[in-house]
């Protein structure tokens, strides 16, 4: 019988990331101190998101290249996910108005395939279109060649995204970031690349 090597840190950090995607959305302490909150929330908190893509590409690396089938497996899994997430919110899209307007069926493919339907669904589209890009390089280009890719991606997401302010004062990469991210959510920069750093962990930790 084939063994499994267990990771029970990585299982016991699981929960604690998921206490702090909480904490991000409902900002536990911002009654009693904004500045805490803060500290907690935008800082501690952040490292949960990557956490968890992380440890996708770190489980998923040995299987992406060669078991195509392990792969399709997790990508289905994940799709029926998101699916059933969709369904469930359904209501509350319809008690928001979410289904009216007149650009309502371009926003819903936009929201499917980037944005989630719900603000907090994103994560599912993300990982999915994630570890695909990841696996497709690794299938064609190599782990070198992929990693270098995802490194660029990263720093395009960084400028898109948290140094956006420095960019805004440039005017043809302001340009040119209103132009890319009109096509491509800035987060798929780093989704992508995080999904890679997962992989490259794994060949660090055999």
């Amino acid at each position: 019988m084939e063994k499994h090597k267990g990771y029970p840190m990585v299982d016991y950090f699981r929960m604690i990331a998921a206490v702090l995607v909480v904490a991000i959305h409902i900002s536990p302490l911002e009654e009693y101190s904004r500045f805490t909150d803060f500290l907690l929330t935008r800082v501690a908190a952040r490292i949960a998101v990557p956490f968890f893509l992380m440890t996708t590409g770190f489980f998923l690396f040995p299987h992406l290249q060669a078991e195509r089938a392990r792969t399709e497996k997790f990508l289905k899994k994940t799709g029926i996910l998101y699916g059933a997430a969709i369904l469930l919110y359904l209501p509350l899209n319809l008690y928001n108005g979410y289904f009216s307007g007149k650009d309502f069926f371009k926003k819903c493919i936009q929201d499917i395939l980037f944005d989630g339907t719900m603000y907090h669904l994103w994560y599912f589209p993300a990982v999915v279109l994630g570890v695909g890009i990841v696996t497709v390089l690794l299938r064609k280009v190599g782990e070198k060649s992929t990693i270098v890719v995802c490194v660029l991606l990263y720093i395009i997401g960084l400028f898109g995204d948290s140094y956006f302010g420095v960019v805004e004062r440039i005017t043809v990469l302001k340009a040119f970031y209103q132009a890319l991210f009109g096509l491509y959510k800035k987060w798929y920069f780093l989704r992508t690349n995080i999904s890679c750093d997962g992989s490259a962990s794994f060949k660090m930790a055999i």
